[in-house]
């Protein structure tokens, strides 16, 4: 078993207590902006504009304020996390290959957990990863401190599993 959590850069917290503190100013206004239309049809269109924001900051927020990715390899499997979510799930024995590599978020296109054609990223920052090559899915980079502990880790629950 292993287990990896790396906390992301200062400024996507701040960003996140930022986004946490827009929903609630957003939210009061929309809702006291709901007395002078109540009953009409406009009001079920503010009523849903003000879930959809408020879900979308809150979980902008959540994101921000959590800022920390976390690997972890046991019960046959490679999940990866962008707290507070799981976004990543890898079984091992569909692993063709594992190489070291050195990740920067502008080659991912940002950061976070990234969707590329063919690619997959999760990252917080610039750094050694380790990129999986992955039977019939696509290539996963995932960032890493210990990339050997990581992949050692892989291939130990590999032996394992098989």
């Amino acid at each position: 078993m292993y287990t990896e959590t790396l906390r992301g850069p200062r400024g996507l917290t701040w960003l996140g207590i930022t986004a946490a503190v827009i929903a609630a100013g957003s939210e009061c206004l929309i809702i006291g902006s709901l007395g002078p239309v109540w009953g009409t049809p406009a009001f079920p269109v503010l009523v849903a504009a003000g879930i959809w924001l408020l879900l979308i900051l809150g979980l902008a927020s959540a994101v921000g304020i959590l800022n920390r990715t976390r690997v972890c390899v046991s019960e046959g499997e490679i999940r990866g996390y962008l707290s507070p979510l799981r976004v990543v799930r890898i079984p091992v024995t569909s692993i063709v290959a594992m190489q070291k590599v050195t990740v920067l978020p502008r080659a991912a296109g940002g950061v976070g957990y990234r969707l590329m054609p063919g690619k997959r990223f999760l990252l917080l920052s610039g750094g050694p990863a380790v990129t999986l090559t992955v039977q019939n899915r696509p290539v996963y980079t995932l960032r890493s401190e210990c990339p050997e502990e990581l992949m050692s880790g892989i291939g130990r629950e590999a032996r394992r599993v098989r």
